[in-house]
């Protein structure tokens, strides 16, 4: 019996050691030694542009995969500063020297690139600027160079150097800019060239809409104003103005009457209007059944930028560039009715009479759905392209942050991480450590401040597979800007003690069952015996 219960006992304890051999469970074992900049690149030098400034930067361009289009043309990118990449100290209190240059290597030439400003504020050490680039070759990376220090440059930031109104590409069936007197007749900047008869139409000489939220147009253009009794643009029937699908753009600014709608667009088959109180209400009519959706109210006396979208499936609104409202059918609805009619715009019948009171300007329609990202780079009045190009602006210092713990070595289970912040401490908001696998996040952890410029974290091992992966840190800013930085690779691999250790504390059950296989069975198996030989 003594035997057999050491048998019992010893084939217990090899089983379990081979089910915790078998687990997945972890360490990490060296590797963090040197902090990399995640986003620092390689530029190619340039001849200096001009010797009136005192200092430039580089900032790296990178082309997606953009299947047939090889080069994307006069593409407006987003350049954010912030204390990690720029120092504010060496430009002047306005960034009025600022300046953008692209140098061609294949022609030895130097073009200046125009820019705007939509922040600039050195007591936060906060910029963020667009700057309009000629070409962004697909899966190639560019390099343009940020010149500043130039305490007598004036500042050439320019909106309308930048951004751009309405273009109208291979799907534009109608395009009205507005941007020149309207007396009887709009011209359609598409294609189709369906122009408008207008009628009561009051021209202003002043652009309409907004930016991305704020009181900025463009210095040239104009606008129309309808007075909502008798104002409309008639444009003839046309197949082109009757598609399966439809997008309509608008910018709008109406006042509300109580009791009166606002008719913005009435198409073959489709339809815009605006209530009495403000509400967008959208319509389309297919396989003769009439379908509309109900979006939010848009303020009177105010610009908005609004969007139809129907696709087949879907109708959906969008106000300044957001989803607002969206109707979705299982079955799908099918194309849009065929019907010839005219379309009007600023005013439209259904039962009553609905004339648009307010003002309008930019209105498309395309015979295809735009998708989210086009809409609301159409709200900030710039291309789009999917996916976008990454900008990457170099880092003054890639040793900036620090790596204090661990410094080395095998470490096991629960792992103390400790990093320095060497400079602009003072504007961290948040620190976040995580682990990646390629681009999968395996565990994260935020980061306490620990003392000034110190940050720790303790980060589990345990959960995370055997295997290479990457230390990540994620530092967001007061401003919202964020920065990730690589630490290095790290190397996952859990010891057996800790593989025994994880496992018994993640199974419970487990522990109770060897516990009573290995001592207590055995143990009464020994009582037997003595009570026997007793």
């Amino acid at each position: 019996m003594r035997y057999l219960a050491f048998t019992f006992k010893t084939l217990m304890i090899f089983t379990v050691l081979y089910i915790l051999l078998i687990s997945q469970n972890y360490m990490i074992e060296g590797g963090l030694l040197k902090a990399q900049n995640l986003y620092r690149m390689q530029a190619v030098d340039a001849p200096w542009w001009n010797d009136d400034w005192k200092y430039r930067w580089p900032v790296n361009i990178t082309g997606q995969d953009w299947k047939q289009l090889e080069c994307v043309k006069d593409y407006q990118i987003t350049i954010v500063l912030n204390p990690l990449n720029f120092d504010f100290s060496k430009a002047n209190k306005d960034g009025s020297d600022l300046r953008f240059i692209y140098y061609n290597s294949t022609d030895d030439s130097q073009k200046e690139l125009s820019y705007w400003i939509e922040e600039w504020n050195p007591n936060k050490l906060y910029a963020k600027i667009w700057v309009k680039v000629p070409c962004i070759p697909a899966r190639e990376t560019i390099t343009i160079w940020m010149y500043y220090g130039d305490p007598n440059a004036k500042s050439m930031s320019s909106f309308d150097e930048v951004f751009q109104k309405f273009q109208a590409d291979d799907t534009t069936v109608l395009l009205y800019h507005f941007d020149k007197p309207v007396e009887n007749t709009v011209y359609d900047s598409s294609s189709y060239g369906s122009n408008g008869f207008a009628e009561n139409i009051v021209w202003i000489d002043y652009d309409g809409g907004l930016w991305n939220g704020r009181n900025i147009t463009f210095t040239q253009g104009g606008s129309i104003f309808l007075n909502g009794e008798n104002s409309s643009i008639i444009v003839p029937y046309s197949p082109s103005l009757n598609p399966s699908y439809v997008t309509v753009e608008a910018w709008v600014k109406p006042i509300h009457r109580t009791g009166k709608w606002n008719g913005i667009l009435y198409g073959p088959g489709y339809r815009v209007d605006l209530t009495d109180l403000g509400r967008v209400v959208v319509h389309a009519i297919v396989n003769g059944v009439y379908y509309e959706l109900w979006g939010p109210a848009v303020p009177s006396n105010e610009w908005s930028f609004l969007t139809y979208v129907f696709n087949g499936t879907h109708m959906k609104i969008y106000v300044n560039g957001e989803l607002a409202a969206l109707k979705a059918h299982k079955a799908g609805l099918g194309v849009i009715d065929k019907a010839v009619r005219n379309v009007t715009i600023g005013f439209c019948r259904k039962g009553d009479e609905r004339w648009f009171y307010g003002w309008m300007d930019e209105i498309r329609v395309l015979s295809r759905p735009l998708t989210d990202g086009e809409v609301k780079a159409d709200y900030q009045r710039r291309k789009y392209v999917y996916p976008e190009p990454t900008v990457t602006v170099k880092q003054i210092s890639e040793k900036w942050i620090q790596l204090i713990e661990p410094k080395g070595g095998v470490l096991s289970g629960k792992v103390d991480i400790a990093i320095n912040i060497t400079s602009a401490a003072d504007f961290v908001s948040d620190v976040t450590l995580k682990i990646l696998n390629g681009s999968n996040l395996m565990s994260w952890k935020y980061m306490y401040r620990d003392h000034d410029t110190i940050w720790k974290a303790t980060m589990d091992t345990t959960k995370i597979p055997d295997g290479n992966y990457t230390l990540l840190i994620e530092v967001k800013f007061f401003s919202g800007d964020t920065v990730s930085f690589n630490l290095g690779e790290i190397i996952v691999k859990q010891s057996l003690l800790d593989r025994i250790t994880t496992f018994l504390s993640e199974n419970p059950v487990i522990v109770a069952i060897i516990v009573i296989l290995v001592v207590i069975v055995p143990w009464t198996f020994t009582l037997k015996e003595k009570e026997k030989s007793s």
